[in-house]
């Protein structure tokens, strides 16, 4: 604690920063130092909310657009990168949250979404599974 112009020690009563404009200084400076911080994590929350998004939306979409969101998505999770701020690594390390745990529990999701999509399509050789629709026969007059 600062002395004040007598060379006493300033009385509790008084505030903080009255005897001291250097506290006050620092505690704004590093106020507006934090605020940055808690922004630029919002923001890699958001990066990552629509990456996974992406990721999961489009994970079986076969063309165009939405293919490309995925494949961007993908590239970006599965990426080793620790030199980039906003690399998928950094972003979870950032955030406090594991990436190789969240990225392993991504590429279970893929799989498991994979294999129902398999499930769910057709077998045999019928129409159906060939993607035709079924001739309809005419009546006879």
């Amino acid at each position: 604690m600062k002395l004040d112009r007598t060379g006493s020690v300033p009385q509790w009563g008084e505030s903080l920063f009255h005897n001291d404009p250097m506290a006050s200084t620092d505690y704004f400076d590093s106020l507006k130092r934090t605020l940055p911080i808690e922004s630029e994590k919002r923001l890699m929350l958001a990066v990552l909310q629509d990456a996974v998004e992406c990721y999961q939306k489009y994970l079986v979409a076969r063309r165009g657009k939405d293919k490309n969101l995925f494949s961007e998505a993908e590239a970006w999770i599965l990426e080793r990168d620790q030199r980039s701020a906003f690399s998928f690594d950094n972003v979870c390390d950032s955030l406090g949250l594991a990436p190789n745990y969240v990225r392993a529990g991504l590429l279970k999701t893929k799989d498991l979404l994979i294999a129902r999509r398999h499930e769910n399509e057709p077998t045999g050789t019928g129409p159906a599974a060939k993607g035709r629709r079924p001739s309809r026969k005419r009546r006879a007059a």
